[in-house]
């Protein structure tokens, strides 16, 4: 995928952060992500995207969205419980 995409995702991770409702950012990450994948997104591409917003909240000061970007980042790489993973 483009350079684009990847901005793309990033970006629907970023607007997802400031507008989830409370308890349900990371669902919707999984979300995004099993959507993502469908469209033939790499795996790599995904995590690269969701590092980037995880570095923009960490600069920002919002660990909790942070933790929940890195927690989904886990599950598409695989190290977690095979029923978790992306």
């Amino acid at each position: 995928m483009s350079t684009v995409g990847h901005r793309d995702i990033t970006t629907e991770v970023l607007d997802l952060s400031k507008s989830a409702r409370a308890g349900a950012f990371s669902l919707e990450l999984r979300e995004l992500a099993r959507s993502r994948l469908a469209e033939e997104y790499t795996r790599e591409e995904l995590l690269d995207a969701f590092e980037e917003a995880a570095l923009a909240l960490r600069k920002d000061e919002r660990e909790e969205e942070e933790d929940e970007v890195l927690e989904v980042m886990v599950e598409l790489e695989g190290w977690c419980s095979p029923s978790a993973r992306l």
